[in-house]
Parts: C-alpha cells; sequence; structure tokens
C-alpha cells in the first residue's frame, strides 16, 4: 500500500519535473545558439556613391534628380531585401552583412519617391566571409587580377542588333547579335572597381543603357547576369533643346524641344542658377526679380524615355532698371473727333517702348479699346485710342520688361457723337383723315 503511494507521488512529480528539466535544457539550447550567432564574424559592406570626379554608378539620370537611394542585397539563391535606406547627401555609407555569396542592387529615387532608376550595379558570387570587408566604393585596389564576365538578356521583340560598350575598360562594339543575348568577359584584369556601360540599340536607335560598377578581386571571377524587359527597353532621350525669349525681368521665356527625339509628353523643370525653380515645371517661365544675376536653364524629360536633357544656360538676369517715374497722362479727345490722342510723359526716356506696354483699366467706357501706334522719342509719347462709343475714366499704367516703374494716372475720356445725316419724306394722300 505504502509503495504504491510512493509510486503514484514520484509518478505525478514526474509530470511537473519533466516539462521544468525540458525548458531548462530549451533555454540551455538557445543560449548555446545565441553564443555562436554572437560569435559568428560578420562582413562589413560599405558603398560610395561618387569618388572625386563627381563619377556616378547610375550615369543615365542626373544627380540632382536623385533625392535618396535603397542598396538590396542577398545571398545566391534568394530574393534580394533591402539593405540599406540613404539619401543623397550620404555619400559614404555601410552595413553588416552574413557571410555567403552575395548579389548587391541599387535602386535611386527622385522627390517623390518615385523609382527613376534601377542601377543593377555591383558585383554577382562574390564570396564574403568572416574574415573580410568589402568596399563598392570607386577607389582602385591593387594586387593581383581576376575576370569580369557579364551576361545580357533581352526579349526578341526588343529587335536589338546592336551594343557597345564603353568604360574604365575601354570601348567596343558587337554588332553581331546572337540569340538576344551577349556574354561580355575580360579576363586577366587588374584588381580595383571598373565601371563599365552597355548600350543597346535597335538599328540606329538607342534602346536602354546599363551600367555596372564591377568590383575586380585577385582570382575571382565577378559574373552577372541581366534580363532586360519592359521599362529597361525604354530609348535614351537624345537631341538638344534651347530657350526662346529675351532676358529681362517680367519676359517670358519658352523652351524649343523640337529638335528632342521621340513623341511623348515632355515634362519641365526650370532652374535657377542649376537648383530647379519650385512651381517651374511648365513649358514657359517668367522672369522674376530672384533670377536677377542668374542664369536660367531647363530640364526637360520625356515619357517612355530614360534620361533628361538640360539647355545651354542663358546670360545672366541683369538688375531692373530703376528711378523711372511716369509723370502724367494727358488726352485731346472732344465731341467731334473719332480718335483721342493719348499724351504719355516720363522723367526719361524708355527703350523699345510699345503699345503693348500701356495698360488701361476702363470705368463707364463702352466698347473696346483699340491701340494706335505709339510715336515718340522720349521723355514724351503719344497713343492714338478709339473704338469705345461712351465717355468715361481711364486709368493708365506702364509695365515694361527690365523696368521698375512707378506712377499711375486716370483722366476722363471724351466721345465723339455723330451728326445726323441724310434726307427724309412724307407719303401719303393729302387729305383730311
Amino acid at each position: 500500500m505504502r509503495k504504491s503511494i510512493l509510486k503514484r507521488t514520484i509518478g505525478i512529480f514526474g509530470l511537473f519535473i519533466l516539462p521544468f528539466l525540458f525548458l531548462t535544457c530549451l533555454d540551455d539550447l538557445q543560449l548555446q545558439e545565441q553564443q555562436i550567432i554572437s560569435n559568428e564574424q560578420y562582413v562589413e559592406v560599405s558603398f560610395s556613391v561618387n569618388d572625386s570626379n563627381a563619377r556616378t554608378v547610375l550615369p543615365q539620370v542626373s544627380l540632382e534628380n536623385v533625392s535618396s537611394y535603397k542598396l538590396f542585397g542577398g545571398k545566391i539563391g534568394e530574393t534580394e531585401i533591402i539593405l540599406l535606406e540613404f539619401s543623397k547627401e550620404q555619400t559614404s555609407v555601410s552595413v553588416e552583412i552574413m557571410p555567403g555569396i552575395w548579389n548587391f542592387t541599387l535602386n535611386a529615387y527622385n522627390n517623390n519617391n518615385e523609382h527613376i532608376l534601377q542601377g543593377k550595379i555591383l558585383n554577382r558570387q562574390i564570396n564574403l566571409t568572416g574574415s573580410n570587408s568589402v568596399s563598392f566604393s570607386l577607389g582602385v585596389i591593387s594586387g593581383g587580377t581576376g575576370n569580369i564576365q557579364i551576361t545580357l538578356n533581352f526579349p526578341q521583340e526588343a529587335g536589338i542588333t546592336r551594343i557597345s560598350s564603353s568604360g574604365d575598360i575601354g570601348t567596343e562594339d558587337f554588332n553581331s547579335i546572337i540569340n538576344n543575348n551577349l556574354v561580355y568577359t575580360k579576363n586577366n584584369i587588374a584588381s580595383g572597381d571598373y565601371f563599365i556601360s552597355f548600350e543597346l540599340f535597335q538599328g540606329n536607335v538607342s534602346r536602354t543603357v546599363v551600367s555596372e560598377l564591377v568590383l575586380v578581386r585577385n582570382n575571382l571571377t565577378s559574373s552577372k547576369t541581366i534580363t532586360l524587359a519592359g521599362d529597361d527597353l525604354r530609348p535614351m532621350l537624345s537631341g538638344s533643346i534651347s530657350i526662346i525669349g529675351t532676358i529681362l525681368v517680367g519676359e517670358t521665356l519658352n523652351v524649343n524641344t523640337s529638335s528632342l527625339n521621340g513623341v511623348g509628353a515632355i515634362s519641365c523643370q526650370w532652374k535657377r542658377n542649376g537648383t530647379a525653380i519650385t512651381g517651374a515645371t511648365n513649358s514657359n517661365y517668367v522672369i522674376t526679380t530672384a533670377d536677377i544675376g542668374s542664369t536660367i536653364t531647363v530640364t526637360v524629360t520625356r515619357i517612355g524615355y530614360i534620361g533628361d536633357i538640360t539647355s545651354p544656360q542663358t546670360a545672366v538676369v541683369p538688375a531692373l532698371i530703376n528711378n523711372i517715374t511716369f509723370n502724367s497722362v494727358s488726352g485731346d479727345g472732344n465731341a467731334t473727333q473719332t480718335t483721342t490722342l493719348l499724351t504719355l510723359t516720363f522723367n526719361q526716356s524708355l527703350t523699345g517702348l510699345t503699345a503693348d506696354n500701356i495698360i488701361f483699366e476702363t470705368t463707364n467706357i463702352i466698347g473696346t479699346i483699340t491701340k494706335g501706334v505709339l510715336s515718340g522719342t522720349g521723355p514724351s509719347y503719344t497713343l492714338p485710342i478709339s473704338g469705345f462709343s461712351s465717355g468715361g475714366s481711364l486709368t493708365v499704367t506702364v509695365v515694361k520688361s527690365g523696368y521698375n516703374i512707378s506712377g499711375s494716372y486716370s483722366i476722363t475720356i471724351n466721345y465723339y457723337t455723330p451728326p445726323l445725316t441724310g434726307t427724309i419724306g412724307i407719303t401719303g394722300t393729302l387729305q383730311t383723315g
């Protein structure tokens, strides 16, 4: 009886103690696993966007259009994930990753977080161990030689007939494209960082540019396979643009895009001394006082095309000509005239003054005022006006590009009442009723 009770007690106790022992052992295993992980060496990977020559791994896009970057990475056979997000002001960044054979890709984004270009950069199948570090800067690393192999694949419908390579290893044309791919191979290349671009042509039309920043290490082959499709095969924007207009405050500038390739919609960004002007995204731009002392350019993009084109800069916008005073305005209109002659006087002459510079505001005047030809050599000018059918008040101001003109005047305008002319007669029978 006592033995049976003892066995039951031990059995019940075992039901509680065994899970406790299991959890204790599990904690020990997890602790050991954490110790193993903590003792495992990481690899530090650093990345630099520019070198001292402001060379970029993204040559298809202007750096001023880039707001931020995302650096993706993944081991061979695994999906690449975001390793780093950084702004364009961060010219050098780094991240620690686990050892293994890694791929890397850099994407660029604009201010609206739109993905504007995929760099498809860097090296494939580089074995990163816990005892080394890799820098994706553009500095040259000496010692030994390695190999490069880049495979470009593209769909048959792209019609690629020629590929041109350029960069740090020189230029080369591939005029015979077979099976819709190109295998670019360079052996015994000195260790270092190499910038390579591939431009794909359909006939004489550039369809896309692919850029690579390749790390060559001693006794290693830096290899990568690129499969192009969709937006990857957009043609490059090419040609030139120019700015049309007078460089004076108040003048309207227009962009001439007739020499660009393609037919897609155009987007513009006007710039002051190379810096984008907020809100200036139309095809024309009115010069303001903020532009004085600066040059103006415009950068154009086209839907369906890669890259952008920037115009040559204008001359420096001159300062306003100040101390111009509009002194008075008078008119000689009376009830016997069909045209009123206005006389405008200033404190000095104005070069290139025309009737378009004379601005009217009317009160109680019926009809549209028609301006004649402004005449005079200054500082006094005359302007004939006509077309109104009633008198009233006329306020006159003068606005001219490049001038700061003060003064505004109102006068009363008479109108011409034509005399009644012609003859009349009476018809009917001269008889009562």
